[in-house]
């Protein structure tokens, strides 16, 4: 105890007296100090701990991607961190992952501020968190990223050092996708409200990885059409998905109307079928924003509305057609049916100097045939935008919108569609324009494009997801800075029964590099005469041809590297078709090996793990080769006849990758048509472990059973596995 100064002075104690009692004052102080101290030194030896010493609770997580959750407290007794997260209580957990994961680990404390470590088996920090969301205003721990397979431990701990008992919840999802999102069922004309909160799944897949997500299943009934879903939340922006039975997105929607609160979808649905339909949010979950309270109602629609619209300024070439219910102008019309409807042009139409927002559902048809288009003459928008469900032009009708600008340069883009776009019977010519469409999905019918000038690109996507196929479509004498450009995963291009002829593009795809897990495909299709600088696939994407034909066309001074380009552990398919007589005119990267010209660079490149997939319908022309590095398989399927047991494929190179490609290539041919085989190919082989007969690769490219007069030489190590022949035994298909 210490006793004031001025009790002293009141007793009239004398100096020496005072200052005696001060220093047995001061003794026991430091005495008390000192046993404190030993005192505390022996709590911290019997309580405290390092990382690697604590004992770990195996949580099993073999079921993810569903909630796994455990409740628990740091109470007195609970062990000190004497390390990673000095002098704070903690409690450990272990979990194991079979294969990498995408995890969102988060600890939810009940009215304390947590902090949260995920560590290695040597008990490295691998993650931290103390406060997940921006503005701090949460108590709350999250950890969440792609983790590779392995054993991992976490550590619940709090940030600063609390005597009290303090109880929380340790969650562990996966990041859910579409399909591995969980659904709950309800019916249509249900008004369901609801709410994302901390403890969901955030959504892969969407415009952000950090998005929470509820799911719901639907069920249309006999007589449905049209589903109409709407949605609105107070507490943070929504988003709103609609998935068919494969979990592929139908129709999205962000804000209905860019003046009105809320999102809505109308599309077109099957009757009696399954749809899942996914609440989440526009931002990213972290944000105090990003949740909570919403509400929706489905409902089901058996037709749309029908509106007529007058040419208004058009020529009106077409006299005695027009209804006499006719509207004033499309924007009218539109507004009219609450953005939602069926709109038919009665005669030439001429758009205005503002873009037409075409709200959640528009159809728009030609009235009669042949209605011509003119576009304004002012202003420098989109003709059509929306963030909903656009039909433009009727399929299976003989009735055209045609266009012909003259080279008008006074709009953006043709189409900006945020979700889905068809386009049927549409005839444009001496256009000039930013982008013919930019958006997610887009399916073109019964198309014509002739000499137009696309000063960025015909169809441009950056979002996941996105879906792109033209069908019986001619494009010819036009340029675009690139015919296609993706840049986020799971996207497609679907070229089917199209011709581009005597067209420019400085790239005619351009995957970029996050756009993973993408396809581009042509069926049915003829490119010839044409001009690309550029044009290669990447990063696990996938590239098919299937009775097409390449042919003529040249690949500029910029493509050093041949005609297509593809790596990045990129599947080719060349199924059926014809690849031929294209060519570079440059062939900078090749100049050290005199056996490959220009003309030869116009084939295929691939490397760093690609495969190519070659099928029996599938020519290469003699002039193209096709180059792989070692890293890279070519399989070749053949059907067997006698004597000529198999046509093997001219010009295959194998590129030696131990030099730098920019600057020095070494071709060694595989398969060559030549006249003359370099040593160490693979010549000799067995069809079949009864086969007493030796097969033997000619210098034609043709198998048969007896040798060329020059031996033929054993495969050795690095040779080995270059080409690949199987079955063994083999019937009637060798690949």
């Amino acid at each position: 105890k210490i006793v004031p100064l001025q009790k002293f002075f009141k007793r009239k104690k004398s100096i020496n007296q005072y200052q005696t009692a001060m220093k047995k004052t001061l003794s026991f102080l430091v005495a008390l100090c000192i046993a404190g101290l030993f005192s505390a030194k022996a709590q911290s030896a019997s309580d405290s701990s390092f990382a690697r010493d604590l004992s770990y609770t195996t949580i099993n997580i073999s079921n993810l991607p569903a909630t796994v959750s455990v409740t628990d407290s740091l109470v007195k007794t609970t062990k000190i961190l004497k390390d990673i997260h000095n002098g704070k209580r903690a409690i450990g957990y272990r979990i194991s992952l079979a294969t990498s994961k995408k995890l969102d680990i988060y600890l939810q404390p009940t009215g304390w501020d947590s902090y949260l470590f995920l560590l290695d088996t040597a008990f490295n920090v691998v993650e931290y968190n103390d406060d997940f969301d921006d503005d701090n205003s949460l108590n709350g721990s999250r950890i969440h990223g792609l983790f590779p397979a392995g054993d991992y431990y976490i550590l619940a701990t709090e940030y600063n050092y609390n005597s009290d008992t303090l109880s929380y919840t340790l969650y562990i999802n996966e990041k859910a996708t579409f399909s591995t999102l969980s659904y709950r069922s309800i019916n249509i004309g249900d008004t369901i409200r609801d709410s994302l909160e901390l403890t969901d799944h955030f959504l892969l897949g969407h415009r952000y990885d950090e998005s929470f997500a509820k799911g719901y299943r639907i069920q249309t009934p006999a007589n449905a059409r049209y589903i109409d879903f709407r949605a609105i939340s107070y507490d943070f922006d929504e988003y709103i998905y609609m998935l068919d039975t494969n979990y592929r997105v139908i129709s999205s929607n962000d804000d209905a109307y860019s003046n009105i609160y809320g999102s809505r979808i109308i599309t077109p649905v099957s009757p009696s079928t399954p749809y899942y339909l996914v609440m989440t949010c526009y931002d990213e979950g972290h944000y105090s924003y990003a949740r909570g309270t919403f509400g929706f109602i489905a409902s089901i629609l058996d037709s749309l509305p029908v509106y007529y619209v007058d040419g208004v300024n058009g020529n009106d070439t077409n006299n005695g057609l027009t209804p006499a219910t006719a509207v004033a102008s499309l924007d009218t019309a539109i507004i009219r049916a609450d953005y939602v409807g069926r709109y038919y042009l009665t005669d030439d139409y001429t758009f205005g100097s503002n873009y037409i927002e075409t709200g959640t559902m528009a159809e728009i048809y030609p009235y009669q045939k042949d209605i011509r288009l003119y576009l304004p003459t002012s202003g420098y928008n989109d003709i059509f935008y929306t963030d909903g469900h656009l039909v433009f032009g009727e399929h299976g009708s003989n009735y055209k919108f045609i266009v012909d600008s003259a080279n008008n340069t006074q709009f953006s883009n043709f189409f900006e569609v945020y979700n889905y776009c068809e386009v049927n019977n549409l005839k444009i010519s001496n256009s000039r324009m930013d982008y013919f469409f930019e958006g997610d999905n887009l399916l073109m019918r019964n198309c014509e494009f002739i000499k137009d000038t696309i000063e960025d690109g015909f169809v441009y996507s950056y979002v996941p997801n996105s879906h792109f196929t033209l069908q019986n479509t001619k494009i010819s004498q036009s340029r675009c800075d690139y015919f296609l450009y993706f840049e986020y995963p799971n996207s497609s291009l679907t070229l089917d029964s199209c011709t581009i002829t005597q067209s420019y593009a400085y790239y005619f795809t351009d995957f970029d590099n996050d756009a993973l897990h993408s396809s581009l495909t042509f069926k049915n299709s003829t490119l010839s005469q044409n001009s690309f600088e550029y044009s290669y696939l990447t990063d696990s994407c996938t590239f098919t041809m299937e009775n097409t034909t390449v042919s003529g066309n040249n690949f500029g001074v910029e493509n050093h590297y041949g005609a297509a380009y593809f790596w990045g552990n990129t599947t080719i398919n060349l199924i059926s078709g014809t690849w031929k007589n294209n060519h570079t005119s440059s062939y900078y990267y090749y100049n050290e090996n005199p056996n490959i010209s220009a003309q030869n660079c116009g084939g295929i490149w691939a490397e760093e793990g690609c495969t190519i997939n070659m099928g029996a319908g599938f020519t290469m022309g003699a002039s193209n080769y096709i180059c792989i590095d070692t890293t890279s398989f070519i399989n070749i399927t053949e059907e067997l006849t006698n004597p000529v047991v198999a046509t093997i494929y001219p010009m295959v190179y194998d590129v030696n990758i131990g030099r730098n490609l920019a600057y020095y290539y070494e071709g060694r041919p595989l398969l060559n048509g030549s006249a003359t085989l370099l040593a160490n190919n693979f010549r000799k082989f067995k069809v079949a472990q009864a086969d007493t007969a030796d097969w033997y690769l000619h210098s034609d490219g043709k198998i048969y059973n007896d040798a060329e007069p020059e031996p033929p030489v054993a495969i050795n190590g690095a040779e080995e596995g270059t080409i690949r022949l199987y079955p063994n035994p083999a019937n009637n298909v060798l690949n």
